[in-house]
């Protein structure tokens, strides 16, 4: 599956501004498992959207919410 990602989905059009939170689009091509991909697929129906535009959202997400080197959520303290 080809991954690309080129605005954030909170934006009303796919080009507008995507400038304000990276400094310019990029193509990310992952290998997904058989589970992984049904998962997916069946997320992105739910969706009514593209199997690359549900991944592109949920990249999106994760990266926003998640810790860079870890899976704790941003903003939450560790200790």
């Amino acid at each position: 599956m080809n991954l690309l990602v080129l605005y954030h989905p909170s934006h009303d059009h796919p080009y507008s501004n995507y400038l304000s939170f990276m400094t310019k689009p990029t193509h990310v091509n992952v290998v997904l498992d058989g589970k992984t991909n049904e998962m997916l697929e069946a997320s992105a129906k739910r969706n009514n959207r593209s199997k690359r535009k549900e991944a592109q959202a949920r990249l999106i997400d994760h990266l926003s919410r998640f810790d860079e080197m870890g899976m704790g959520l941003k903003g939450k303290d560790k200790s």
